[in-house]
């Protein structure tokens, strides 16, 4: 029986992600297998293929150590601490554990990962907006909302330029992001925007959507922040329903069922290459359960 060696698998993996086939598997390839995977192209041929070159067990299931070990390679070896995050007020109670949440999910965790693939505007794909720093969706704010959280962050000439994404959504904004895909983002001005206007003010949103939500367990309270953040404030709609369930829920604090439906919003993304949100609802829904 022959073995396929290393470069003969990764030109396999190349091509069936549509990457240039030259067998080295280099950070713009395992970029291109993360994203692949995270778009839905996870068949279990494909996984076991990744996990024979990373040297796991093969058995074709993108779990922990397949993901961690892949990050590495496009990160480093290096342990990086992720930013710790210090309430700047008693009103902002956002719990160290949310924050790592949002921050995993937005920015991949910490700095490195952020230079190396978030540094430059993007586009997420679905109905977001040009993206930029943690999360920051142009789509969705308005021009003075923008000059608040972006002037004197960075330079006069990338404020202006970026301004011009504002309220551009889907299709509409794939097209826009390339003209700005030249702007870096320091990570600085990034984490800072966040913590300090980001984050207040989608507090504020999450709590005229989820009344008494400040009375929550910390971690479920920054769930919830999570969602907001993620999906905005709005209850109303067939896609909204179980967010209207949670505001009726917030006030007995009924911890689990909250829970519940967190996970039963994973309803509208299934099947549809978008496994990075059923994640991400899951782990918010187990930070609520473990409130309990």
């Amino acid at each position: 029986m022959k073995f396929k060696g290393k470069e003969e698998i990764v030109k396999e993996i190349q091509t069936k992600l549509g990457l240039p086939a030259d067998g080295i598997d280099g950070p713009n390839t395992w970029k291109g297998i993360i994203v692949g995977i995270l778009e839905g192209k996870d068949d279990k041929e494909l996984v076991k293929c990744v996990q024979r070159i990373l040297k796991v067990d093969d058995d074709g299931l993108a779990g922990p150590i397949t993901w961690k070990t892949m990050k590495s390679l496009i990160v480093g070896d290096e342990e990086e601490e992720a930013p710790s995050y210090t309430p700047s007020s008693g009103d902002d109670i956002l719990s160290p554990n949310a924050f790592k949440l949002i921050l995993d999910y937005e920015v991949g965790g910490g700095q490195a990962y952020y230079k190396k693939y978030l540094r430059k505007p993007c586009w997420p794909k679905g109905a977001s907006g040009v993206t930029i720093g943690v999360g920051y969706d142009c789509g969705y704010n308005s021009e003075s909302q923008f000059k608040k959280d972006w002037h004197g962050k960075i330079s006069d000439s990338d404020y202006n330029r970026l301004k011009q994404t504002l309220g551009y959504k889907g299709n509409a904004a794939s097209k826009i992001v390339g003209s700005v895909s030249d702007i870096v983002i320091p990570w600085e001005a990034a984490l800072d925007v966040f913590k300090q206007n980001t984050v207040p003010r989608f507090i504020s949103i999450m709590l005229r959507s989820f009344p008494g939500a400040d009375q929550l367990h910390p971690d479920a309270f920054g769930a919830l922040l999570s969602i907001v953040f993620n999906r905005g404030g709005s209850l109303k709609g067939s896609s909204r329903k179980e967010m209207a369930n949670i505001r009726e829920l917030v006030p007995s604090k009924d911890y689990k069922a909250i829970a519940n439906e967190i996970r039963s919003m994973k309803r509208l993304w299934v099947g549809k290459g978008l496994d990075g949100l059923l994640r991400r609802r899951d782990k918010e829904a187990e930070l609520v359960e473990a409130c309990a």
